[in-house]
C-alpha cells in the first residue's frame, strides 16, 4: 500500500491549475517509490484534479458568530490556536473569537484526518496563515514530519523548507552554512543564463497589466533632479511580520512595525536628502495601506495597479522590508535596501540597516555606489546556489535552464520524510524534561537540529502550558 503525503492548500478555482497541474505531475514521480498525494483542500469548491483530494466541510472554511470571550478561556485551548488565530483575525480583519472558533474546528477535522490518513509527510503550501500555525501544532503533536513550500523568490520555480519561509528559512537563518555551499564556474554561467532569461523575458511571477505609467508620475521628481526609491510593500499578516505579539515578528522585521510605518520613516528621509518615494503596495492589501499618513506627503508617490518591473526600471534604487520584489530589483540590475529579512540576508548583494538610525546612510551609500562589481559577483552565487541547492522549477522553460526538475523534487520530499522520521524516532527515546525547564516557545522552535526539544515542549508539565495559556490572554484581553 502506498504512503499518503498530504498536501494542505487552498485549492479551489481555476486560478489554482497551475499548482494542481505541479502536484499531479510529482505524484506520477512517487507512485513508483511508494507514495501518494492527497491534496487536502481548505477551500469550499473540490478542486479540478486527477489527484485524490479532501475538502473538508464547509463550517471550517466560515466564520461562525460567537457571542461573549468566555470561549477563550476555555482551559484546554492550546495556545497556539489563540496565536493562530491572531493572525487570521488581523489578515481577514474578523474577531479573534470569530477566528479562534474557527480554527478550533479546523483543528478538530485535521486532527481526526491525520490520525486516519498517517501521512508520511505534510506539505503546507504557505506558513503565515491561521490554517498552517494551526496545522503545524497538530503535525507536532501526532510527531508528523512537515515542511512547507510556496512560490520561491525567482519567477518560474518554488522551494520546500522544514524549518520555515522567508527569515525563517534555513537559508536565512544559517547564511554562513549557505554561502559555504560549492559552485563551480558552470554553475555561475547557468545562473547567468538563468538571469539573462528572466530579465529579457520581463518575468516576475504574477501577471503585470499596467493602469498607469510609472514615467508620468515620477516626472516632476526627475525634473527636480532628485533620486526615485521604489518602497515595495508586503502583506504584513501573511509574512510573519504581524501581529506584533508573534515570537518571530522580529526575525521577519526587527526595525519597522509593518509597512506604513517604514513610509513614514521614509517620507522623513526623503524631504531630508531630496529623494522622492514611489510607493507600491501589496495588492493583497493596497486598500488597507492607499490612505495612508506620513510626515511628508509630498515626497511619496502612490502607484496603485503599476507594472511592478517598470516602477523598479524607473527608480534608482529598490527598497523593501521583505518583499521578494528585492530579487526581481537585482535581476533589473537596482540596487537594493533590505529594511527586514529573507533570503537575502547576509548574502553581501543588498545593503542591511541594523537599525532605524542607520537606513538614511545605507540608502545613500547605494545610491552612490550602484549595484556594483562585489555585490554583482555575490548576487550572481547566490542565484547559483540557490538553483543547485534549494530551489526546484515549476515551468518547462526554467526546467531546461536550471534542471532540478519534478523527480528530483520528489526525491527530495522522500529524503525529508525519512529523515524527519527518524529523527522522530530517536527523540522518543529523550528522557522527560524537568519540571521547571523553560523552552522557547513551541511555535518558534523549526530547525530541525531542534526537533527534540520541540518534543519536551509538548509534553511540558500542566504548571508550565497553563502560563503558556495565560500569556496569551494577557495578550488578548477581554474587550472594554
Amino acid at each position: 500500500m502506498n504512503k499518503t503525503i498530504l498536501v494542505s492548500s487552498y485549492f479551489s478555482g481555476d486560478g489554482q491549475q497551475r499548482k494542481i497541474e505541479f502536484f499531479e505531475r510529482l505524484d506520477a514521480c512517487l507512485r513508483p517509490a511508494g507514495y501518494r498525494l492527497l491534496l487536502a483542500n481548505v477551500g469550499r469548491v473540490p478542486p479540478k484534479t486527477s489527484l485524490e483530494s479532501d475538502t473538508g466541510p464547509k463550517y471550517i472554511t466560515t466564520d461562525h458568530t460567537v457571542h461573549g470571550r468566555d470561549f477563550l478561556h476555555i482551559e484546554d485551548l492550546p495556545p497556539e490556536i489563540i496565536m493562530a488565530a491572531a493572525v487570521e483575525a488581523e489578515t481577514r480583519q474578523t474577531s479573534l473569537v470569530e477566528a479562534t472558533f474557527r480554527l478550533t474546528l479546523f483543528s478538530a477535522y485535521m486532527k481526526q484526518l491525520l490520525e486516519e490518513r498517517k501521512p508520511a509527510l505534510c506539505i503546507m503550501w504557505h506558513q503565515f496563515n491561521g490554517n498552517h500555525y494551526t496545522l503545524t501544532r497538530l503535525c507536532r503533536e501526532l510527531e508528523i514530519p512537515y515542511i512547507y513550500v510556496e512560490y520561491a523568490a525567482l519567477p518560474g520555480t518554488l522551494c520546500f523548507d522544514e524549518e520555515g519561509q522567508m527569515a525563517e528559512s534555513w537559508v536565512a537563518q544559517r547564511p554562513d552554512e549557505f554561502l559555504a555551499l560549492p559552485v563551480d564556474d558552470s554553475g555561475l554561467a547557468q545562473a547567468q543564463t538563468f538571469l539573462d532569461y528572466l530579465k529579457g523575458g520581463k518575468k516576475s511571477g504574477k501577471p503585470q497589466d499596467a493602469q498607469v505609467s510609472i514615467q508620468d508620475v515620477i516626472a516632476r521628481a526627475r525634473e527636480q533632479g532628485r533620486k526615485i526609491i521604489f518602497y515595495a510593500g508586503q502583506n504584513d499578516w501573511a509574512s510573519g511580520m504581524l501581529p506584533q505579539a508573534l515570537p518571530q515578528s522580529k526575525t521577519h522585521s526587527h526595525i519597522y512595525t509593518d509597512t506604513l510605518d517604514a513610509l513614514d520613516h521614509l517620507s522623513g528621509l526623503a524631504e531630508a536628502n531630496d529623494w522622492q518615494i514611489l510607493f507600491k503596495p501589496h495588492p493583497l492589501v493596497q486598500d488597507r495601506h492607499k490612505d495612508f499618513q506620513v510626515a511628508f506627503p509630498d515626497r511619496v508617490n502612490l502607484v496603485l495597479g503599476a507594472n511592478i518591473l517598470e516602477c523598479i526600471e524607473e527608480a534608482d534604487l529598490v527598497t523593501t522590508i521583505v518583499s521578494q520584489v528585492a530579487y526581481l530589483a537585482m535581476i533589473h540590475q537596482r540596487p537594493c535596501v533590505m529594511l527586514g529579512r529573507n533570503q537575502l540576508r547576509n548574502k553581501g548583494c543588498t545593503n542591511q540597516p541594523g537599525k532605524r538610525e542607520e537606513v538614511g546612510q545605507k540608502i545613500s551609500d547605494a545610491l552612490r555606489d550602484g549595484f556594483h562589481g562585489q555585490a554583482r559577483e555575490r548576487w550572481l552565487k547566490h542565484i547559483a546556489q540557490l538553483c543547485k541547492y534549494y530551489l526546484f522549477a515549476i515551468d518547462k522553460e526554467v526546467e531546461a535552464i536550471i534542471g532540478r526538475d519534478v523527480q528530483e523534487a520528489a526525491n527530495y520530499l522522500i529524503a525529508s520524510a525519512k529523515a524527519q522520521a527518524a529523527s522522530l524516532a530517536s527523540a522518543k527515546n529523550v528522557p522527560a524534561s524537568p519540571a521547571d525547564l523553560l523552552l522557547p516557545w513551541p511555535a518558534r522552535v523549526r530547525l530541525s537540529f531542534m526537533r527534540n526539544a520541540i518534543l519536551i515542549a509538548h509534553k511540558l508539565p500542566r504548571p508550565l502550558y497553563e502560563i503558556l495559556q495565560k500569556s496569551f490572554r494577557t495578550c488578548f484581553p477581554k474587550d472594554e
